[in-house]
């Protein structure tokens, strides 16, 4: 009887900024960079978050996307290894 009386449960979908124009490989890498962090993340840490749901070809073709928008940099790491961040 208490099921009956609740409201109905929506599921929202969380809207980004980059959703609309973005691809999913392209939005989870926005969303890997936007974390708080010391170091700027290297491109070994976030290929291994994302490799178990994109291809390596995909991922390098998202960040070869948000550097031609100028929406990332490639910077170095604290171990020298190639890094991005927010441009």
């Amino acid at each position: 009887m208490a099921t009956l009386l609740e409201p109905p449960r929506e599921i929202v979908e969380e809207s980004t900024p980059w959703s609309d124009k973005y691809s999913a490989i392209e939005g989870e890498i926005l969303t890997l960079l936007m974390r708080p962090a010391v170091y700027p993340q290297s491109f070994k840490e976030l290929r291994n978050e994302l490799i178990p749901v994109f291809s390596e070809s995909r991922i390098w073709q998202g960040i070869r996307n948000l550097l031609d928008d100028s929406l990332i940099r490639v910077v170095y790491t604290c171990g020298f290894e190639i890094g991005f961040e927010w441009a």
